[in-house]
């Protein structure tokens, strides 16, 4: 059987759904979208983050943005000024539409395709 879906962080197989990503609301990136179209990809200041931005207030590898197979989610990877969705520090948690993450002074403002808007928010071990 050809497999036709991506492998998700975890080895499992489940195809990303499309047009999930994150706006930025607030910083000197104001305005820029990053799709969430991967199972993990990270977001720091490093240069081997996927998404690299240069602000001084994102640890190198910062936060771990993806797709587990059931849900999008993020993930803080020990980063020192901590991740925020809707103002609670998390170390993982799942995503749903409209949420706000806050990483170092980033805004960002999370947008899930309509099957997955109605999620219901919960923190993931």
């Amino acid at each position: 059987m050809e497999a036709t879906s991506e492998t998700t962080a975890r080895g499992a197989r489940a195809r990303i759904p499309a047009g999930a990503r994150v706006c930025v609301r607030h910083g000197f990136y104001e305005g820029l979208e990053l799709p969430i179209d991967g199972p993990w990809l990270v977001l720091g200041r490093g240069p081997t983050a996927e998404w690299s931005l240069a602000e001084v207030t994102l640890s190198r590898a910062h936060a771990a943005f993806g797709w587990d197979g059931d849900s999008f989610f993020v993930q803080d990877l020990g980063s020192t000024n901590g991740t925020f969705v809707n103002g609670v520090r998390q170390p993982r948690a799942v995503l749903r539409d409209g949420d706000e993450v806050q990483i170092g002074k980033l805004v960002l403002h999370v947008r899930l395709p309509s099957e997955h808007s109605m999620a219901t928010p919960r923190t993931v071990p």
